[in-house]
């Protein structure tokens, strides 16, 4: 069951969103700022990562596609949101946020270890946020409850 005491951090979640893009951009730096990955392993982590982002890439337009009209950055749904369960959404409940550390795990293989550190946090940040929206989709749409057992994945198909 869902804990009800996660903070909402504003009226639609936008301190989620800030902290979220907030942590993309210091995974960013911190890969380009980061000591780069030894001689040996930095050929085969570097195609690893481009693989990984490339498939991370996809599984986020997935989501972009699959929501349409109905995207917002914020975790609470939008007024006239629909609830959608196409494309990337028929593999986990959350693509975008999937795709998102897909590509940031891609994107510590092709860079640095550094790159990686931010990643935890936003794991952690979007593990948080995904289920602040999970409650406000719960109370929205009421179907809600049977998708989530349809598509126990939230972020990585069979995975987490």
């Amino acid at each position: 069951e869902l804990n009800r005491t996660i903070p909402s951090l504003g009226k639609r979640g936008g301190g989620w969103v800030v902290i979220q893009f907030s942590l993309l951009a210091l995974m960013l730096v911190a890969g380009y700022l980061g000591e780069r990955w030894a001689a040996p392993e930095r050929l085969p982590l570097l195609i690893g990562g481009i693989v990984i982002a490339v498939l991370g890439a996809a599984l986020l337009t997935s989501g972009f596609v699959g929501l349409g009209p109905s995207l917002t950055p914020y975790p609470r749904p939008k007024n006239n949101a629909s609830l959608r369960a196409g494309a990337g959404y028929r593999l986990v409940r959350h693509p975008i946020y999937g795709g998102l550390l897909l590509i940031g795990i891609g994107w510590g293989l092709s860079t640095s270890v550094l790159g990686m550190l931010p990643l935890v946090c936003l794991a952690i940040v979007l593990d948080f946020k995904s289920r602040r929206e999970e409650l406000w989709l719960l109370e929205r749409f009421p179907a809600y409850a049977q998708f989530r057992q349809q598509v126990p994945s939230r972020f990585l198909p069979w995975v987490w």
